[in-house]
């Protein structure tokens, strides 16, 4: 028998169709430290929102906003 995997939804930026949403580096942690604990198994860091009318970024914007959050869970989860 499979297990289901749990998948997280990180969005970072503010978006009023996201229910959470994380605009720094602090909040992004405390939550990874959460998910880890009750076994998350899969974290998708989002950059760029898509909903209609959302105005679309660059790749380096797009990169701005995640870059830290991956750099974090590279070293969070190293082993």
């Amino acid at each position: 028998q499979h297990a289901p995997l749990w998948m997280a939804v990180m969005n970072m930026f503010s978006d009023i169709f996201s229910k959470q949403n994380f605009q720094n580096i602090e909040d992004f942690q405390k939550e990874i430290q959460i998910l880890d604990h009750h076994g998350i198994a899969i974290i998708d860091v989002v950059g760029e929102s898509t909903h209609t009318g959302a105005v679309p970024l660059s790749s380096q914007e797009e990169w701005e906003r995640v870059k830290t959050p991956l750099h974090f869970l590279a070293e969070y989860f190293q082993d």
